[in-house]
């Protein structure tokens, strides 16, 4: 006689894609950042247990046939270690990069962070706040990173200095009015030893009348 077995293999472990997306606006091309890196960080909440005594239904402690109290282990809370999984980078014109061999369970929070790209805003979808948990069912886990260009801003500051000699009734305030490639900027302003104007378009003339 013959006859057939099924064999089902497995696979224990996750993974998690990280897609990148570019909002990069009015940021000229060849000033564009080629790559970002991300790192995938890993918190594993390990539960911390106690030997106490075994209590019956009314809260009293269960006794042996000596009379000692019947021991058990319970669960008093947990700890939390935090390991970093690892780093890649991805660069255009590619998109995605996969984590793969990853712990699945929901004891295993799984975050991301990303290094700063200057002039540009991050926001990322797994956080420690909101963290990517793999489970059985779903052993696959997605996290998008955005990356949107902010226009770069500078300051211009604004100082006072005061030589009043033998002025008998020395000025303590001054009032200036900022003025970008000629026209009015905004409404005067006054103060007394230094002003910061800030948000300022990089590129444009500024002056102080």
């Amino acid at each position: 006689r013959t006859g057939t077995a099924a064999i089902t293999n497995t696979y224990a472990k996750g993974t998690i894609t990280i897609t990148k997306v570019w909002n990069d606006g009015e940021n000229p091309i060849n000033e564009r950042p080629a790559s970002a890196i991300v790192t995938l960080h890993k918190i594993t909440q390990v539960p911390s247990h106690e030997e106490r005594p075994t209590l019956d239904e009314e809260g009293n402690p269960v006794l042996d046939e000596e009379g000692n109290p019947v021991m058990g282990t319970m669960q008093v809370g947990t700890t939390t270690e935090e390991t970093v999984v690892g780093t890649k980078t991805i660069t255009r014109p590619d998109t995605t990069v996969v984590f793969y061999n990853l712990d699945i369970g929901p004891e295993y929070l799984f975050y991301v962070t990303e290094t700063p790209i200057p002039f540009y805003a991050t926001q990322i979808s797994a956080t420690p706040e909101s963290p990517v948990v793999l489970t059985e069912a779903s052993p696959n886990g997605q996290v998008t990173v955005t990356n949107t260009y902010t226009h770069p801003k500078g300051s211009l500051t604004v100082y006072k200095v005061w030589n009043h000699g033998n002025n008998p009734n020395p000025a303590n305030l001054a009032t200036v009015t900022l003025y970008k490639n000629g026209i009015q900027a905004g409404q005067p302003v006054t103060f007394s030893g230094s002003y910061t104007f800030t948000g300022l378009d990089l590129g444009a003339t500024y002056t102080i009348k």
